[in-house]
Formats: structure tokens, sequence, C-alpha cells
């Protein structure tokens, strides 16, 4: 068996660069998992009844109006669309619809039916960029 060299971590200097190398011999795995859960658990924001997580804002927010639409996805999972009240984007918040009472407390939802998927369509490709007609010619650079 070969023995493992014991590293210093007093070595490791804080104004320096290290190479994803040195650094894996200067750090044990247990404190990185501990230090990256850590960092995740001071990030992470529980969502309330009413609130969807807006990326744009990094925070929880209730939708403008209290109005959501809910698109079905499957037959248990919907998506909850709202805007955000305040950079106005798009919010979305997956959700299992037999607890859509409980997460959307006292929003207004809408459901919409889930938009085909491409198999699913009739004319499946779109490729009305490579038809040619009258006009496509007289369009060209010369």
């Amino acid at each position: 068996m070969t023995k493992r060299a014991k590293i210093n971590p007093r070595l490791a200097k804080i104004h320096r660069s290290y190479t994803i190398d040195e650094a894996a011999r200067l750090i044990l795995g247990e404190n990185l998992a501990r230090f990256l859960g850590d960092r995740r658990g001071r990030r992470r924001t529980k969502c309330g009844p009413g609130m969807i997580y807006c990326v744009g804002c990094r925070a929880p927010k209730r939708p403008a109006g209290g109005m959501v639409d809910c698109v079905q996805l499957r037959a248990t999972v919907g998506d909850l669309r709202g805007l955000c009240p305040d950079c106005e984007r798009v919010m979305h918040r997956r959700v299992s619809l037999a607890r859509l009472d409980g997460v959307t407390a006292d929003l207004d939802v809408r459901f919409q039916p889930a938009p085909p998927h491409l198999g699913e369509t009739s004319d499946p490709t779109v490729d009305c960029h490579f038809k040619r007609g009258p006009d496509s010619d007289a369009k060209a650079q010369p």
C-alpha cells in the first residue's frame, strides 16, 4: 500500500492562485462538502403559499395582481406562471396538482392546456425560412 502524503493546510496562502490539482490536495472532502452545504443553505429560500421565486430579483415574490396561470405538464404536475411585480419577468413554480390549493393560497388561478409536444403536431417541421418564392430572389444581395 502506498502512504498518503499529509498536507499541511497552513501552507495555503490567501494571496496565491492555485490550480485545481493543487487545491484538491489542500482540501479534505468532508470540509468541502460541509462548506458547499452551508453555502447552499444560506442561499436557499422557501416560497410560502402564494409566492413564486423570481430569478431576476433573487427573492420569493407575490405575482403581480395576484394572478397566475397553471399549465398542466403531466397528469399530476403543473407549472404556475406569474409576473414579477418589480422587474416584470415571468416567474415559474413547479407544483403538484394535488397540493395546488395549499400552494396558491388566495391567488387567482387560470388553467391553461399544455402546449402540444412537437411530435403531436400535424406539421412538426417548421422550415418556412427555406422555402423559395418569387420574392426571395429579389431580396438577395447582388
